[in-house]
């Protein structure tokens, strides 16, 4: 947008061609360490993605199978702690 702006406040014309070349140019679009940084970023999605999905699903599973009594029996089991939602 700042690209944009700069080029409209001066009165020249929009192209999108002149504002991809001013955001992607080609010494980076072409360098190895993009190859790289993609590889970690998928790579740290895909990881954290995992690790945030299985702490969700564990919490779950700890928190239901807590209160139903698997495991040792509590004194404080109740029966509509037991309710699966």
């Amino acid at each position: 947008m700042f690209f944009i702006w700069q080029r409209v406040s001066r009165r020249r014309r929009v192209l999108a061609r002149t504002i991809l070349r001013a955001l992607f140019p080609r010494r980076i679009l072409h360098s190895r360490s993009k190859e790289a940084d993609i590889g970690y970023l998928f790579f740290n999605v895909l990881v954290y993605g995992v690790m945030f999905g299985w702490a969700a699903l564990s919490y779950q599973f700890i928190s239901n199978g807590h209160h139903c009594g698997i495991g040792r029996p509590r004194r404080w089991f109740h029966p509509r702690l037991c309710q699966f939602t």
